[in-house]
């Protein structure tokens, strides 16, 4: 007889969307031995505001909310900082509600990913489009969409380890992000454009 489990933890899977409404960091936890085996090449999930997380907690409608929002705000970092060093992933964070504060956040935190060029954003880089097939164009809506934003697939921030606690504690005021992960050093085609 095959084991299921077995079989499911040799699969990679190239992209996995999160999407429970607040059970986030339950839901990245449960899929911890597929990124232990480094089985999930990209990840992306709706992330916060932590208000969201409360009912995560059992019982959390009979319990003081700055108590619930400390064990939930503890639960969500570990979870990135397992993310970074165990599961060796990059998180970037993807537009959504929060992206102008975000990007206003960064700056006022002193990300610089520029190199020093002043022609290079500091913050936010850019996943461009490729042609990876060679075949004619379909002029779908798709490709009409990518040509009137010049190939732009999405904007993207990564976020450094060292300020994954101060995001999370700002990110109330923040508000919802999506984040991205992706394994640390991948040759994966998805980043092979990448613009500052």
């Amino acid at each position: 007889m095959v084991d299921p489990k077995g079989l499911l933890l040799r699969q990679p899977v190239h992209f996995l969307k999160i999407d429970v409404e607040g059970f986030e960091v339950p839901a990245l936890r449960s899929a911890a031995r597929l990124y232990e085996l480094g089985l999930i090449e990209n990840t992306v999930l709706e992330f916060g505001p932590p208000s969201r997380w409360d009912v995560t907690v059992q019982g959390y409608e009979q319990m003081d909310l700055a108590e619930v929002r400390k064990k939930t705000m503890k639960d969500a970092k570990d979870v990135l900082h397992k993310a970074v060093s165990d599961w060796d992933l990059e998180i970037r964070l993807l537009p959504a509600e929060g992206w102008e504060k975000t990007v206003r956040w960064m700056i006022e935190h002193g990300v610089d990913e520029s190199g020093g060029d002043p022609e290079r954003n500091k913050v936010v880089k850019k996943l461009m489009a490729w042609d990876f097939d060679d075949l004619p164009k379909d002029g779908d809506e798709f490709e009409k969409e990518l040509e009137a934003k010049h190939n732009l697939v999405t904007e993207f921030i990564r976020l450094p380890e060292r300020l994954i606690d101060a995001y999370l504690e700002d990110s109330q005021s923040i508000g919802e992000m999506y984040l991205w992960f992706t394994k640390k050093n991948s040759q994966s085609l998805v980043l092979s454009r990448v613009q500052s």
